[in-house]
């Protein structure tokens, strides 16, 4: 894992320090130590979807006959083998969760 972490950093931002890379690393752990306790990790590593990053999005969608269009980007598209999606936007947040950032 620190082997593509320090590709992707060599690739993005040759500039950082080792110091700095240290403490992205160190993040990148915390977080990703998180993230495969969820049911999100569990649908990402299913052999049976396929999976996208930072997929576009872009579409018409009518709920209660107002019709809304949206253009955006998808953090994750897991696709299920039936067809069904899921469209996944990631957040980290730096300090504890209150309840008006929970809701956001």
């Amino acid at each position: 894992m620190r082997e593509t972490f320090e590709h992707v950093v060599d690739e993005r931002a040759p500039e950082i320090s080792e110091s700095e890379r240290g403490g992205m690393y160190a993040f990148f752990q915390e977080i990703l130590a998180s993230i495969v306790e969820t049911q999100l990790w569990t649908e990402l590593t299913d052999p049976t979807t396929t999976v996208r990053v930072d997929q576009p999005i872009d579409g018409l969608v009518e709920r209660n006959d107002v019709e809304i269009e949206i253009h955006g980007e998808a953090d994750i598209l897991i696709e299920y083998p039936d067809g069904d999606r899921h469209v996944a936007d990631l957040k980290i947040t730096l300090a504890p969760l209150s309840e008006t950032s929970r809701r956001r």
